[in-house]
């Protein structure tokens, strides 16, 4: 069952429970895998909040790319059914920020970590891979995973500048050691045309497009 909110707690949650929102989805989107754990990191302020609604809303989020029946009441249920472990950790000190939401999914091959905290009172992804970025959640969103050669975001940009797509927002993180991903916010939509195209470009290894 998830923990009721009282009116006290209401609106220090409320930034908290979009930022879970948010990252459940995102790693829904990105994932395409079956997983067998996730563990959310509570660090800083929000690991002192009732995060029994966090933990709902974010796993809701990251099933709801494939079902439609999730929901906060039975999120926690459909990973027992999945046999998807489900842990959270709480850290009141060391984080870099005031609140810090870490995730790490872990499937058969890989894990997958990512991060995210509040700015100015909207949600935000500062890191992905351990790949320091910070980045505003908007509806539509391009992820794209590459080799951090020369060359990428100028052949990037001219393949969006010939099929008259306009950058809003572009954020990069890079690890320093060849891995590099992009989080883009596109003024046109997001077609499947674009998206095959961008899998031809040189060093690309993973696009998806992310709504939320």
């Amino acid at each position: 069952n998830v923990s009721p909110i009282s009116l006290e707690e209401a609106p220090k949650l409320k930034p908290f429970l979009d930022l879970a929102l948010n990252l459940g989805k995102l790693g829904g989107q990105i994932i395409e895998t079956n997983i067998n754990k996730i563990t959310i990191h509570f660090k800083g302020l929000v690991s002192t909040l009732n995060t029994k609604p966090l933990i709902a809303t974010l796993l809701a989020g990251f099933f709801s790319e494939k079902m439609e029946s999730v929901n906060l009441i039975n999120a926690e249920v459909i990973a027992k059914e999945k046999n998807i472990d489900v842990v959270a950790s709480y850290q009141e000190k060391g984080t870099n920020y005031e609140s810090e939401i870490f995730i790490e999914v872990e499937n058969k091959n890989q894990n997958f970590i990512y991060a995210g905290s509040i700015f100015a009172n909207k949600p935000r992804i500062i890191s992905i891979k351990n790949m320091r970025l910070e980045a505003e959640i908007t509806k539509s969103m391009l992820y794209i995973s590459n080799d951090d050669k020369p060359g990428f975001i100028g052949s990037l940009g001219t393949l969006l500048g010939k099929k008259n797509v306009n950058i809003a927002t572009f954020h990069l993180g890079r690890t320093g050691s060849g891995d590099a991903i992009s989080l883009l916010e596109l003024d046109q939509p997001i077609e499947t045309e674009l998206i095959r195209l961008l899998y031809d470009l040189p060093n690309v290894k993973k696009v998806k497009k992310l709504v939320f």
